[in-house]
């Protein structure tokens, strides 16, 4: 799953699949027996609609990807999926458009509160440690997306810090955001204690994350003696690892 323009591939195959079961919805809607003429060819027209859509997914998803994608055999259970979902959802009109709209409905709400919430990593994510002279630590934290700097100011005394993050990926197989990483710096702490939480509600995913996420955790030792150093310095967060700016010798 590493060629080139996968993620559009995969998504074109998809579309290419919900829109054959839809063609197939199409067809089993026109030739049913109480329809009237006028009735059945609209049904026909839209089955050769999307018969052409189709074609032209399964074209561009093959060209883009070679025709690599269809020896990714991960990606056909959601095939299977979207197609029983076009078809449903076309023959069983009214049932089966509020039930699927609903179910979907449902899963795009779990899926921004599971995993969009985390931010989408452009650039490591950054706390900054400043001693003051009163024995207080100001850290501060400079924001991924859009907002304020946020500063917090901490009673120095002389105990370790820990600070948290994680970071969450979808399965590659995922339509639209498979294979992306989301994550951030989740809190600070002090001997169990929370001393603040540096990103609010994003603990939505716990233990491995399940339903095709995964979820990592990373911690990292601030020690008295780095903390009572008086230098200024950073730790970053990547999605990968917390690391100190510039690097700290033990």
């Amino acid at each position: 799953m590493n060629f080139e323009y996968f993620a559009l591939s995969r998504d074109l195959f998809y579309l290419s699949a919900l829109s054959l079961g839809a063609g197939l919805g199409s067809l089993l809607m026109a030739f049913r027996k109480k329809n009237s003429y006028k009735k059945r060819l609209s049904w026909i027209t839209t089955a050769l609609f999307l018969g052409s859509l189709i074609f032209s997914a399964l074209a561009g998803t093959t060209i883009l990807s070679r025709a690599q994608v269809f020896t990714v055999l991960s990606l056909y259970p959601w095939g299977c999926f979207f197609l029983v979902l076009g078809t449903l959802v076309i023959r069983f009109f009214k049932a089966g458009s509020c039930t699927a709209i609903f179910a979907g409905g449902l899963f795009v709400v779990w899926i921004c509160i599971s995993f969009l919430s985390y931010p989408l990593f452009k650039e490591p994510e950054r706390l900054s440690f400043q001693s003051s002279p009163s024995k207080e630590i100001i850290i501060r934290q400079d924001p991924l997306g859009p907002g304020d700097e946020q500063a917090w100011t901490i009673e120095d005394n002389g105990r370790p810090l820990v600070i948290e993050a994680a970071a969450v990926t979808a399965h590659p197989s995922y339509p639209i955001i498979g294979g992306e990483r989301r994550g951030a710096i989740i809190r600070v702490l002090r001997e169990d204690q929370e001393l603040f939480t540096a990103a609010k509600n994003l603990y939505r995913l716990r233990g491995s994350g399940g339903l095709g996420f995964s979820l990592d955790r990373y911690t990292l030792d601030l020690s008295p003696e780095v903390l009572l150093s008086g230098i200024s310095f950073s730790v970053l967060f990547n999605g990968r690892a917390l690391y100190f700016d510039p690097p700290i010798q033990f």
